[in-house]
């Protein structure tokens, strides 16, 4: 059975996600991922790629396989900043032409070589940038966290 997907957020076939803020790189990932998937659906659904470590060619092979038993697929790479520049360039085609099924998230500390597909991206799916926190945001972000969880700081 397919679950209804959620009308809280429109859902892109391409995220960047990058930042100096580990955290709420992980956060955002994890939020996108269960709002995409079951728990069922990760089995058949969920596929995980480290830009260091895998290439373009099987990425974009996972990422164009259609979905099953789930309107999505989720693909995330993470440390996709660490990938070279010639395996960036060959997603140049599927960045153009995405597969409306899946949901492409890349994760890493910078846009790296991606930089030169960023306008490419931003077409069609999503740039999230989560700078370091300093001074007010970061004491802000805390009270906010504190709230959310029923707590207050002094």
């Amino acid at each position: 059975m397919i679950r209804a997907m959620k009308a809280s957020i429109k859902i892109y076939p391409i995220y960047f996600i990058y930042g100096a803020e580990d955290y709420l790189v992980e956060e955002e990932m994890k939020k996108l991922m269960d709002e995409i998937l079951t728990p069922q659906g990760k089995g058949f659904n969920l596929h995980l790629f480290n830009g260091a470590e895998h290439g373009s060619r099987e990425i974009i092979q996972a990422a164009q396989t259609i979905p099953m038993f789930s309107p999505y697929r989720f693909v995330l790479v993470r440390e996709a900043d660490q990938m070279a520049e010639n395996e960036v360039e060959r997603f140049a085609n599927y960045i153009q032409n995405p597969n409306p099924s899946t949901c492409l998230v890349l994760c890493g500390q910078s846009l790296g070589a991606w930089k030169k597909q960023q306008a490419k991206i931003e077409k069609v799916g999503k740039l999230i940038d989560y700078p370091r926190l300093k001074g007010k945001a970061l004491v802000s972000w805390i009270k906010k966290r504190m709230e959310e969880k029923g707590k207050t700081l002094a």
